[in-house]
């Protein structure tokens, strides 16, 4: 399973234009592979993602995503695994709200917080 899956990942990868990003897989618990991604495009691995569960039977099972310095570009962890009556959408909005938590901080922080001259006035 383990070699079916990794060549799955692999090729899927470099169809959702994240060849160049794929920058190793290993191992990970029974039956899981541990994906990790560098300077990927968040859109593509999400739609990757996406595709994998959808097509193949593959879910995610955890996530690590990081900013890598350009908006829109993301260092990432990716636990995935035959899917075994779950659902990747859990997972996904978990990964949307780990973003939209990366884009506020990013924000400046004027816009997040109020301005103490203002007497706490935004």
């Amino acid at each position: 399973m383990a070699s079916r899956c990794w060549s799955l990942l692999t090729g899927s990868a470099r169809e959702s234009a994240l060849g160049k990003a794929l920058a190793g897989t290993e191992p990970s618990g029974p039956g899981g592979i541990q994906v990790r991604l560098e300077k990927a495009s968040f859109d593509a691995m999400i739609g990757w993602l996406s595709r994998l569960s959808q097509q193949n039977g593959i879910s995610v099972d955890g996530a690590t995503i990081d900013t890598a310095g350009a908006p829109g570009v993301v260092n990432a962890v990716d636990r995935v695994a035959p899917a075994v009556k779950r659902t990747v959408w859990l997972v996904l909005f978990g990964v949307v709200l780990v973003f939209a938590g990366i884009v506020v901080a990013r924000l400046p922080a004027s816009w997040v917080l109020p301005d103490p001259k203002s007497g706490g006035a935004l």
